[in-house]
């Protein structure tokens, strides 16, 4: 059975893809192919410690988008202003006040919500 993977790409590498490819060949041919290329194991080792640095300083930045991996800390502020009826937006400015990062404000209700139902599991 075949396995499905999901990558992120920068704007416009649609296009750059598609003029790489040959008449009839796949982006994911395409990707392929150019992933058969690094068979050299400098150029393999190079990819891997890019994206391994990538990685690493996508955890340490302070993003406010990614929501997943905020610290009791954080949570129990927020709940607490949930629960004090203080409105998405004013939970998302003392987070960010308090400890320099909160989820989107598209996001903020959901999170409280994922929040207190972990919460409630323990």
């Amino acid at each position: 059975m075949p396995e499905q993977i999901a990558l992120k790409f920068p704007a416009g590498t649609r296009a750059r893809l598609h003029s790489l490819a040959g008449p009839g060949e796949t982006m994911t041919s395409v990707i392929l192919r150019a992933l058969d290329r690094l068979s050299e194991p400098d150029a393999l080792a190079d990819l891997r410690a890019r994206v391994t640095a990538l990685e690493q300083r996508r955890e340490e930045s302070p993003t406010t988008g990614d929501s997943r991996h905020y610290t009791a800390p954080e949570r129990a502020l927020a709940i607490t202003l949930d629960q004090q009826g203080r409105r998405p937006v004013e939970i998302r400015r003392a987070l960010l006040a308090q400890f320099g990062r909160a989820p989107r404000a598209s996001s903020m209700r959901r999170q409280l919500r994922l929040w207190q139902t972990d919460l409630d599991h323990i």
